[in-house]
């Protein structure tokens, strides 16, 4: 069965290599009469250089069918 997910974010830059943000996501339920999965991100991104970036990020699930909490890092380089 088909469902629906959205996500909306926001990020603000608080210094000239940093950014903070949030991301707010939403999948629907893809069983009936189990709840939609719910979750927030919020990361802090260093931008290395123009071409790469290192992001650190705290996930906590909202709901049943999300993951209860988590946390990694990314590194991102563009060739």
């Amino acid at each position: 069965r088909n469902s629906a997910f959205g996500s909306l974010d926001a990020s603000y830059r608080i210094a000239r290599p940093f950014t903070v943000g949030v991301t707010l996501g939403y999948g629907g339920a893809t069983v009936s009469g189990v709840p939609a999965s719910r979750d927030v991100t919020v990361y802090l991104t260093h931008k290395l250089s123009k071409s790469s970036k290192v992001e650190l990020y705290v996930l906590e699930g909202r709901s049943t069918q999300s993951p209860d909490r988590g946390a990694g890092i990314t590194i991102s380089a563009d060739f």
